[in-house]
């Protein structure tokens, strides 16, 4: 899945793709949003399949961050309920959520005012690069196993 990841991320930094040529079928946000959901159930990476859909469409950085917003939203409070139901939300994992979820609503909003600032090729060119430290970050382990780290 890293290796996925840093390859699209790399491509599309790249410059192999300089916008949509054509924007994708509407069919494809269902596939991206059951994607979204299995990646966020079994890794809790739901992000990637997300945000390359939102980057071919060709909408404003204010659509995208809007619709992925949502959708997170609404991913992430699906998850957590599966999580519940199946008892792995453990008393620490309510204390780092007590920490977590007030930082995180203050990330929003200076993530919020800074995009504003952004032209369209910077917002995309900046939302590849997390999927690249995404990337790099699955694939870490993996790599330190292999060489003995």
């Amino acid at each position: 899945l890293g290796i996925l990841f840093l390859c699209y991320s790399f491509w599309s930094l790249a410059g192999r793709e300089s916008g949509p040529a054509r924007p994708p079928a509407a069919a494809w946000g269902y596939a991206v949003g059951f994607c979204s959901g299995a990646l966020g159930g079994a890794f809790g990476i739901i992000g990637p399949p997300a945000i390359i859909y939102a980057a071919r469409t060709g909408w404003a950085p204010e659509a995208i961050r809007g619709t992925l917003n949502a959708l997170f939203t609404i991913l992430f409070v699906c998850i957590a309920f599966a999580h519940f139901m199946q008892g792995l939300l453990v008393a620490e994992v309510w204390r780092l959520a007590a920490f977590c979820v007030p930082v995180c609503f203050l990330g929003n909003r200076i993530g919020m005012r800074l995009s504003s600032r952004l032209n369209p090729e910077r917002y995309l060119r900046i939302l590849f690069l997390l999927i690249t430290a995404m990337g790099v970050s699955l694939c870490l382990p993996g790599l330190r196993a292999l060489l003995g780290w």
